[in-house]
């Protein structure tokens, strides 16, 4: 089987990214989630060097929906006994 994305891969627009991140999770039955994001707009405000109007995210990344964050337990007390 062919790699939909493969390292190094560059697009020329966010919506090509993504149509090719879609087509690559329905092949591999998995999903992700964007989990940090920094827009261009917000990037402009610490960076001093002229950024391209015509892309969305300075930097993005995304994580499995399985993986990528600690799940901790939500209780607060240990569990009764019976």
């Amino acid at each position: 089987m062919e790699a939909v994305i493969s390292v190094g891969d560059s697009f020329e627009t966010f919506d090509q990214f993504r149509s090719k991140l879609d087509e690559y999770m329905r092949t591999t039955c998995t999903r992700y989630y964007r989990r940090d994001a920094r827009t261009v707009t917000a990037a402009r405000k610490r960076l001093t060097r002229p950024l391209n109007d015509g892309i969305k995210y300075y930097d993005i990344r995304y994580c499995c929906i399985s993986d990528g964050f600690d799940v901790k337990s939500r209780r607060k007390r240990a569990p009764e006994a019976l």
